[in-house]
C-alpha cells in the first residue's frame, strides 16, 4: 500500500527498499505496524485506536525491545502504528473529497499500561514451564470476550479447577 500520512495514495517504491516514498515526513524506517480489517460501518466511526489494539501494539514494542533479536536496534520500539483497513471500499473523506479505505494511528510505548498483563503472562509461563499451580485471573468471568471463545471455558469456571490446584499439562 502506498499511502502518505494524510491517507492519500502515492506512487513509487522507495529506492532504499524500505517502505514507499510519500514525502519527506513519511516514516520509511522499519516500524511495528498492526494491520486490522474493520467493518465498513465501524470504520467511519473510529477516531483513535481501539484499546485492545493499542495495548497489543504496545506489547509488541515491549517484546521486541526486551528480545535478543538482531533487528531489535533497527526497529522503533518507542512508537508503532495501527493501520485500519475498511472491509468495504472505505468512506468519503470530506477533507480529501475521495473514498479512502485506510486509517492509520500512532501508538506511543507506555510500559505501565502493560504491568497487569505482564504479571498474568509471567504466571502462565511459570505454570507451563514448571508445572506450578494453575494461575488465576486470566479471565475474570465466563462471559469475558476471550473466555467465550475458549474451548476450556466450561472447565475453568466449573469449580473443579480452583486457583492453586495442582494440574498436569
Amino acid at each position: 500500500m502506498r499511502v502518505n500520512p494524510q491517507g492519500k495514495y502515492v506512487d513509487g517504491p522507495n529506492p532504499n527498499g524500505r517502505g514507499y516514498v510519500a514525502n519527506e515526513t513519511f516514516p520509511v524506517d522499519p516500524v511495528i505496524t498492526e494491520i486490522k480489517t474493520m467493518n465498513k460501518n465501524d470504520f467511519d466511526k473510529i477516531l483513535t485506536p481501539l484499546p485492545e489494539h493499542r495495548l497489543r501494539t504496545n506489547l509488541y514494542m515491549w517484546i521486541l525491545d526486551k528480545s535478543l533479536h538482531p533487528f531489535r536496534d533497527k526497529i522503533n520500539t518507542q512508537e508503532a502504528r495501527v493501520l485500519y483497513v475498511s472491509r468495504g471500499y472505505g468512506k468519503m473523506n470530506a477533507t480529501w473529497n475521495e473514498i479512502l479505505p485506510f486509517k492509520e494511528f500512532t501508538v506511543k510505548r507506555n510500559d505501565p499500561d502493560l504491568d497487569e498483563f505482564l504479571k498474568r503472562a509471567t504466571s502462565l509461563q511459570v505454570f507451563r514451564g514448571a508445572q506450578q499451580t494453575m494461575p488465576s485471573g486470566i479471565c475474570a468471568t465466563a462471559v469475558d470476550k476471550i473466555a467465550k471463545q475458549c474451548s476450556v471455558c466450561p472447565q475453568c469456571f466449573s469449580g473443579d479447577y480452583p486457583a492453586g490446584k495442582q494440574v498436569s499439562a
